[in-house]
This record gives C-alpha cells, structure tokens and sequence, in this order.
C-alpha cells in the first residue's frame, strides 16, 4: 500500500532521487514505518517497484547509497540516517 503522507516526509534528498526515479518510469511499489530493532520503529520506507533506472548517486552529503542484493529484502537502497528514512528498489 503506499501511503501519499509517507511521501510527504521524505527528505528533500530522497524527494529529489524519488522523482528522478519516477520520472524515468519508476513507480511506487509501497510505503512503510517500522524497523528491524525497537530504536528504529520510527523508520520510513519507501519501495519502487523495478530496480533504480537513474544513474547512481554516491556523492549526496547524509544519503548512503548500498547495495543490499537480498531476495529476502531488496535490491538496493539510499538511505538517510539523520532523518531515519530509506528509499529502496525491489529486484
């Protein structure tokens, strides 16, 4: 489910990487909060359907891009660490 007020809160760097993936013919696979631990249960994550289609960005300042490569999550992902948020692609 993608939830419109998620995207709202996205950070203006991931805002920014978001449209470009839309742009570009991405889409909105999904929206979620929580985490992996109790310290992160206020995590905000937004899923695009199809892998990143713009090229990689590694030189925005508090946005750490990765590779995750794990079927049991995702492809990859940016994710910014002061406003406890991620942008992630699916395989």
């Amino acid at each position: 489910m993608v939830n419109k007020a998620h995207i709202m809160l996205l950070s203006d760097d991931l805002k920014k990487i978001l449209q470009l993936e839309l742009h570009a013919g991405n889409t909105i696979a999904e929206t979620a909060t929580g985490g992996f631990s109790k310290t992160e249960s206020s995590h905000l994550f937004v899923f695009l359907e199809k892998p990143f289609l713009t090229p990689v960005q590694k030189n925005i300042p508090g946005i750490t891009y990765t590779e995750v490569n794990d079927v049991h999550y995702w492809k990859a992902e940016y994710t910014d660490e002061v406003n406890h948020q991620t942008l992630a692609c699916k395989f």
